[in-house]
């Protein structure tokens, strides 16, 4: 009788489940250095931003949980490939700003991958380019994600992400 290995016994357990899409998490090359953060200098969000920012964690919440992460990954992707550049800086600021001011109903700790898909999904209503990464880190181990445009980080303060090494660039 043959011995299971990892992949069995996790699957086995339903902790990993098999997916029509192929696996995109490997090592990444590095993302510019975090040496600012457009999360520290939000501005007042419109009720417009607001309404966009709660519609898009709505969305987030559920693709996430009813469709699984391969394939909300590869929604995103394909709606990230559309995306022009034509951003303003201000639409960055009041979106930052619309999800500060979420978070202060919902908790956004252990929270940041709904939070970035949702996040990453109002960038794209507004053609600002970006990244969306997933990071990990041992010792102890954690995993979290974030947005990231340049050297600057839209969705956490600058010091949080640096604290993770990139597995999962889009």
């Amino acid at each position: 009788m043959a011995i299971p290995g990892d992949a069995e016994i996790l699957l086995g357990s339903g902790l990993i489940s098999a997916t029509e899409y192929p696996s995109i998490v490997a090592p990444t090359g590095n993302m510019p250095a975090i040496t600012g953060s457009y999360f520290d200098q939000a501005r007042r969000p419109s009720l417009g931003h607001v309404m966009v920012a709660v519609i898009d964690q709505l969305w987030a919440l559920a693709i996430i949980r009813w469709v699984g992460l391969a394939a909300a990954v590869a929604k995103l992707e394909r709606r990230i490939q559309r995306t022009h550049g034509h951003e303003r800086h201000d639409d960055i600021g009041r979106l930052v700003g619309s999800y500060r001011l979420i978070d202060l109903l919902l908790s956004a700790e252990n929270r940041c991958l709904v939070r970035s898909f949702a996040l990453a999904r109002s960038l794209t209503r507004y053609s600002v380019v970006f990244n969306l990464v997933i990071g990990v880190r041992t010792g102890p181990f954690g995993a979290h994600c974030w947005i990231q445009k340049g050297e600057r980080s839209v969705s956490d303060h600058r010091d949080k992400a640096r604290e993770y090494v990139p597995v999962l660039i889009l």
